[in-house]
């Protein structure tokens, strides 16, 4: 039977062999933020471009493009 002492030592034992794994993930959680962030970013950006070519050159080119047509 494992004694108070023996659990606490066998869970001081994995938090040291998963603080590796622990730091990976959060270096990962770091990137995914970041990676989250220029999404948005990259999505408005791209909405504006949309709204702005379609006030701009719906008449000319409307969109979907005709793939022979060159713009």
């Amino acid at each position: 039977m494992l004694t108070s002492e023996d659990i606490k030592l066998l869970s001081q034992l994995m938090d040291e062999k998963l603080k590796p794994i622990n730091e990976r993930l959060d270096k990962m959680d770091e990137r995914l933020d970041t990676i989250e962030e220029n999404t948005e970013i990259t999505r408005v950006a791209t909405n504006e471009v949309i709204k702005w070519i379609d006030k701009y050159f719906r008449e000319d080119y409307p969109f979907p493009t005709d793939d022979k047509q060159d713009i």
